[in-house]
């Protein structure tokens, strides 16, 4: 939809899809108004306040619109970086505590065996 009026954009006629250098979409009526009202020299786009003229304005063809909202999949992606980042650390982890516990295991066996030695020679 144009940000200007909140109509839908059309793919010929007054209120076709059109961009300003910037990249920003409007419906071409809306956005030559929007420029023409504006009596000072320094016209700006509406959205980003970057430096506009008429002749800056550039129908867009094509003919289907579509605008595809992937906050959602930024916002799982991430999340399952996230995700990836902890168990990464955690298997990190979970490794260095096994290698403590294979080392103490041995230092508990070599104890033992020194334990009975000990009880044989009293």
């Amino acid at each position: 939809n144009c940000p200007i009026c909140f109509e839908p954009w059309t793919s010929v006629g007054p209120h076709r899809i059109c961009t300003l250098k910037c990249g920003h979409l409007f419906g071409r009526s809306c956005i030559a108004k929007w420029l023409l009202n504006r009596l000072k020299k320094n016209t700006t786009c509406p959205q980003c306040n970057s430096k506009a003229i008429r002749s800056d304005i550039i129908n867009l063809y094509s003919t289907k619109f579509s605008v595809v909202d992937n906050a959602l999949i930024e916002q799982v992606q991430q999340q399952l970086s996230e995700e990836r980042e902890t168990r990464t650390k955690m298997e990190s982890s979970s490794y260095h505590t096994t290698m403590k516990l294979n080392v103490l295991i041995t230092e508990m066996d070599i104890l033992k065996k020194e334990n009975t030695n000990l009880k044989r020679k009293i």
